[in-house]
């Protein structure tokens, strides 16, 4: 709109006057938003506030000590062993106790079944007492050769004097000579016997299973 009015004294003149709506409304939009943005911040400033309020912050103390650092290592898929050893019994029978089961740790030496022993135990007994058979039978035809050294050495002398022949002298040595291989022949049997003895003790030995190294059983299979 526009205005005219006369001043005394002086010339007219014209003042004009204007005013635009969205000038109006650019400045009140410009003083709106930051008003926005600070209601916003307050709101995010107490609620913000009343959350830290709710929960409160605890803080754990502990003395700076030395420890163990254990590296793990996780995996997928199948674990295979690096070295597998298949443990058996060299012997057969009857399993009384099996003492491992899979997937357990076991030491060397560990006990892990046991056969029936005592068949075995039957076999060392018998093994045993026909050594002592055959060392009995040894101590006999060594106390024979000594008594046929004795009945040659006696003949020999009274060949000299001209009171028995030459033939009785020839069979006491010829008995002298048998007494002395049947010695042999029983020390031969006692190493055999002696052998067969040991082999009975191994095997009575090999109804005790036990784990040959350290490791983990990875199958079993025997009930």
């Amino acid at each position: 709109m526009s205005m005219l009015s006369n001043v005394a004294g002086s010339s007219p003149q014209e003042v004009v006057s204007s005013t635009r709506p969205g000038a109006t409304s650019a400045k009140r939009g410009r003083v709106l938003v930051p008003l926005a943005v600070l209601v916003l911040i307050a709101l995010g400033a107490a609620y913000v506030r009343s959350r830290t309020g709710r929960v409160p912050v605890h803080y754990s103390t502990v003395a700076a000590s030395v420890g163990t650092v254990a590296p793990a290592v996780l995996s997928s898929g199948t674990v295979n062993p690096v070295t597998t050893i298949q443990v058996g019994s060299y012997v057969s029978g009857v399993i009384r106790t099996v003492s491992c089961d899979f997937n357990t740790r076991v030491k060397a030496g560990q006990l892990c079944a046991r056969i029936d022993a005592r068949p075995y135990e039957s076999m060392v007994e018998q093994a045993a007492a026909v050594l002592g058979t055959a060392q009995a039978q040894l101590d006999k035809d060594r106390a024979g050769l000594a008594n046929a050294q004795r009945i040659e050495s006696r003949n020999r002398t009274l060949a000299q004097r001209g009171f028995v022949s030459s033939e009785t002298v020839d069979a006491a040595a010829s008995t002298v000579a048998q007494a002395r291989a049947q010695v042999a022949l029983d020390q031969a049997d006692i190493v055999q016997r002696q052998a067969q003895l040991r082999a009975a003790r191994i095997n009575l030995g090999y109804t005790d299973i036990v784990s040959p190294v350290d490791g983990t059983v990875v199958s079993r299979n025997v009930t």
